[in-house]
């Protein structure tokens, strides 16, 4: 198959972030790349989290008897939102295929879109795919093999469902889940099962997390198998930090899809002593680790404060440690609490 208008996404190329290492906040010097601290003044430092490789992401919809003018009238206003721009396969007349704009995010955003539309028009027949994509990828010729791809994959799908393809499902950990089609078939399908970020207006509800769950996270696990050597690690690093009396930052990278989570969640299970704390990135913080999040969160604070007050709170907090002055002022200047 072929698109009609030649370059499907005339957007941006994609380039590589430029990193360097942060400024300290305190005195302005420069630590190695990875210094969790100032190495010439002690001041944590916030790194800025390095954006993972964006993805692009195609949907194809289509109606049985119907024009995908009619396709567009259904649930084209629904891409258009999200920001897609839409693509004419001669081939298949009747499916609109929908394009989403090359992000990080952008595969959840276009199967939170598919399932969105399988439920306002339960005639619709949907296949989506995505790619990974760096600068020195063939960033036409994804393009195109999204667009044909997506166009098979909708050809599959009865009415009502969402055919994926196989990068779908480690692109949307924890967004979307696959699962055989009820009709017994072998045929995949696209299913709800959570949010990762705040649903668009008018997005159907997510299930709810039942109500009474372990503090770990652990709720009907399947057996945990092939992470040993990493909770093994990360169970000494805990140890030592116990040990030695000291702080570390320890950051978990992989591929989306991994088991990072799940080895964080067996940990959390492991250590039935230790006071444990989880957050999560909202969505225009994402780029940036939660410090002042993760200060309020131990400490107690629900952002309502006045400073003075949350001054006071983290005073009796830390105020009896060796170098209490010095730490407070510190804790207050990451959680940006003023005062004298």
């Amino acid at each position: 198959m072929s698109s009609d208008l030649g370059i499907p996404y005339a957007g941006d190329r994609i380039d590589e972030p430029a990193t360097r290492s942060p400024a300290c906040p305190a005195c302005g010097r420069h630590s190695q790349p990875e210094a969790a601290f100032c190495a010439f003044c002690g001041t944590a430092l916030v790194h800025q989290r390095i954006a993972g490789p964006p993805v692009f992401a195609a949907v194809a919809a289509a109606i049985e008897g119907r024009s995908a003018y009619d396709v567009l009238h259904e649930v084209g206003g629904l891409f258009e939102s999200l920001g897609a721009v839409f693509e004419g396969v001669s081939q298949a007349p009747a499916t609109l295929v929908a394009l989403f704009p090359p992000k990080e995010d952008a595969a959840v955003i276009a199967a939170r879109a598919a399932l969105d539309a399988a439920s306002v028009c339960p005639d619709v027949r949907l296949g989506i795919d995505a790619s990974e994509v760096t600068e020195r990828s063939d960033q036409d010729a994804i393009w195109q093999y999204l667009i044909d791809r997506s166009v098979e994959l909708q050809a599959l799908a009865a009415p009502g469902t969402i055919v994926p393809g196989e990068e779908i499902l480690p692109l949307t950990e924890g967004a979307a889940v696959i699962e055989p089609l009820d009709d017994g078939s072998e045929t995949p399908s696209l299913r709800a099962l959570r949010d990762l970020r705040a649903a668009p207006a008018g997005a159907p509800t997510a299930p709810a997390e039942p109500a009474a769950m372990d503090p770990s996270g652990r709720a009907g696990e399947t057996p945990f198998i092939g992470r040993e050597r990493e909770l093994a690690e990360l169970t000494a690093r805990f140890a030592a930090v116990r040990g030695e009396g000291r702080a570390a930052c320890v950051a978990l990278i992989g591929e989306v899809g991994v088991g990072r989570t799940r080895v964080l969640t067996e940990l959390a299970a492991s250590l039935s002593d230790a006071r444990i704390r989880r957050l999560t990135c909202e969505p225009l913080t994402v780029d940036g680790w939660p410090i002042a999040e993760l200060i309020e969160c131990v400490a107690g604070l629900t952002g309502d404060e006045s400073s003075e007050d949350a001054r006071a709170v983290l005073e009796r907090l830390v105020g009896h440690l060796p170098d209490g002055d010095r730490v407070l002022e510190r804790l207050a200047h990451l959680a940006s609490i003023d005062g004298d």
